[in-house]
């Protein structure tokens, strides 16, 4: 009897586990089935991330034109002969920029096309394009940055060669940079390789003036202040030109040097330092001075003072450039009563001296004016004067520029 008691109670036992374990399994699937409801919210919640992220796509891109008409009074760049022209150009392009100092990627592309019209002149007609991309990315104290730039425009016969030619050549220019930077604590690291191809499109000009450059350069800071830096710098360059020959050479460059906030109103960068220019059969070698500084004489009135001395690079294969010397002036004005305006005037003298004795000096005069209608609207007026003055009457010219320009973001 005992006996069989002892088994009913084992069977209601076991019969009540099993009830429990299929209780448990039915709410376990009741839980894990999919909800309608909850199904939708997730497909929501995944199409609002696309649209988010869309919507952030086209924030940064910005469709822009460019219309600027312009009188120029020597076209060619001649001493005689002289001819001017009534030139329009129309620069439709788009920009996408995401760039923020809180981000560890920034990204930065620029492309349209230049079309240049000529009215009397219209064999000179051209539809150019261009384009330019930068990308950054950091990482701790690393900053990985490319930069990449390329542009077809026009060269006067005169810039190329000592003749009384009139016209132009077609050039193309590609600008790949490569850079990365070290901070750690108050010391920077910057290397930096750049490389220049120019390729003329027609004539002669394609193998006596085409050219590769490269260039590789390493940069120590120190910084001595919160917004000033002193450093030590060196630069190395070769040059080839497509036709090989005595004009190619390699170029060193040694400097010592402060940027940044030097003074409380002085800005820019000074730099002292020695170049060497090493031809195929011969040495150059020259002291070297950059000096680019701004003065805020007040918020509303900011003095420029530039000055550059060195050894050259001549980007003419026909002369060797031993040295040149560049001095500039020139100030940013925002009157107070409009907001809106900001004057731009500058004036610079150059002079170059060539391995064959010629010397050339060069003045420059800018005048510009930038009104901002509204956010998306600019106008940009410019007056621009430049006389070159050399020993040889053909490199001789001088050229007067008024221009205006329409910029409108969409």
């Amino acid at each position: 009897m005992q006996y069989q008691q002892r088994t009913l109670l084992l069977r209601v036992i076991i019969i009540a586990a099993v009830c429990l374990i299929g209780v448990g399994s039915v709410g376990a699937y009741a839980e894990t089935e999919p909800d309608q409801n909850s199904f939708d919210v997730l497909v929501q919640e995944a199409q609002g991330g696309r649209l988010s992220a869309i919507r952030k796509f086209l924030d940064n891109l910005t469709p822009y034109v460019e219309l600027k008409t312009t009188i120029n009074d020597n076209i060619f760049l001649t001493t005689e002969d002289i001819e001017g022209d009534f030139v329009t150009e129309i620069s439709p392009g788009v920009r996408y920029g995401d760039l923020s100092s809180q981000k560890k990627t920034n990204i930065f592309v620029d492309t349209g096309i230049l079309v240049k019209q000529y009215a009397e002149h219209d064999e000179h007609n051209v539809e150019n394009p261009y384009f330019s991309f930068l990308v950054s990315h950091g990482l701790g104290m690393f900053a990985l940055t490319l930069d990449y730039r390329f542009i077809k425009e026009q060269a006067t016969l005169t810039d190329l060669s000592l003749t009384t030619d009139e016209g132009f050549v077609d050039y193309l220019e590609h600008y790949p940079k490569l850079s990365l930077d070290v901070n750690w604590n108050r010391f920077r690291w910057e290397m930096a390789y750049l490389h220049r191809d120019k390729a003329y499109e027609e004539g002669d000009f394609r193998t006596t003036h085409s050219y590769k450059a490269d260039t590789v350069s390493f940069t120590g800071s120190l910084r001595i202040a919160s917004k000033t830096y002193a450093f030590l710098e060196y630069d190395h360059e070769w040059k080839d030109f497509y036709k090989g020959g005595s004009v190619d050479r390699d170029r060193d460059e040694y400097w010592i040097g402060v940027r940044g906030d030097i003074f409380s109103k002085i800005k820019g960068l000074i730099k002292f330092g020695y170049e060497e220019g090493h031809y195929p059969e011969e040495h150059v070698s020259s002291n070297a001075v950059n000096i680019n500084l701004d003065y805020l004489l007040s918020r509303r009135f900011i003095l420029n003072v530039n000055a550059e001395q060195g050894v050259g690079a001549s980007s003419i294969s026909t002369d060797e450039l031993d040295s040149y010397s560049n001095f500039g002036f020139g100030f940013r004005y925002f009157p107070p009563f409009n907001r809106k305006l900001k004057l731009i005037s500058n004036v610079s003298f150059n002079f170059d001296e060539y391995e064959s004795g010629r010397q050339d000096k060069q003045y420059n005069i800018l005048l510009s004016s930038e009104y901002t209608l509204t956010k998306q609207l600019k106008i940009i007026g410019n007056y621009e004067f430049e006389k070159i003055g050399s020993d040889s009457t053909l490199a001789e010219h001088d050229n007067n520029i008024v221009s205006l320009k329409l910029s409108m973001d969409f």
